[in-house]
């Protein structure tokens, strides 16, 4: 079952080239938007999906 062991890791893994994509055009619709004193809920949960923290260094 490899797909266990891939949703179970403690780093999550790296973005593809189209989930990058599709979270920069994401964050740049926020921006122009906050631009023009705008604010869209649906796109600030979006673009918060695609900040995935990093871990802390042990």
């Amino acid at each position: 079952m490899k797909h266990i062991t891939s949703i179970t890791q403690r780093v999550p893994s790296r973005a593809d080239a189209v989930q990058d994509i599709i979270c920069r055009v994401l964050q740049f619709l926020a921006d122009i938007l906050g631009a023009y004193g705008g604010q869209a809920p649906l796109l600030g949960y979006l673009t918060g999906k695609c900040n995935i923290p990093e871990p802390n260094p042990e």
